[in-house]
């Protein structure tokens, strides 16, 4: 259970990471002056960006904040946090194994290459998720 603790405090931190950054995009929408559209100064590899102030909720900095993307790895991130609580609620082990469903087998962007019907531990399976960001331990 020793892991559980430290599993669901390190997705806390993430998820109030992606809440506090979710909370400054919106409130970014909402005041349409922005500083800068470029940034010369340094480079981002991200299609999209956005910079916030925190206290005046001016744009600071923008690339592509209006275009509409997929949420990535925030979907992992939940069901992550989800299985956890769960199993702290009905006090079950990470070492219980599940079946792979078979909507699971072949998910595009998986690197776990897990087949219908094979049985692995919920540990492995959120290890999976987590660290080696396999898609298709979501469904």
């Amino acid at each position: 259970m020793e892991f559980l603790k430290k599993g669901k405090k390190t997705i806390a931190i993430i998820m109030t990471l992606v809440v506090v950054l979710t909370g400054m995009y919106i409130c970014a929408q909402r005041h349409g002056d922005v500083m800068w559209t470029s940034a010369p100064d340094f480079a981002i590899s991200a299609g999209q960006a956005i910079l916030v102030d925190g206290d005046t909720g001016r744009v600071l900095y923008e690339k592509a904040a209006d275009q509409r993307a997929y949420p990535a790895s925030t979907t992992k991130i939940m069901t992550a946090l989800l299985t956890l609580e769960i199993l702290e609620k009905y006090d079950s082990p990470l070492d219980q194994k599940v079946e792979v469903p078979a909507e699971a087998e072949g998910v595009e962007g998986s690197s776990l290459y897990l087949k219908a019907g094979e049985k692995i531990s919920i540990e492995d399976l959120l290890y999976g998720m987590m660290l080696v960001s396999g898609n298709a331990v979501s469904y």
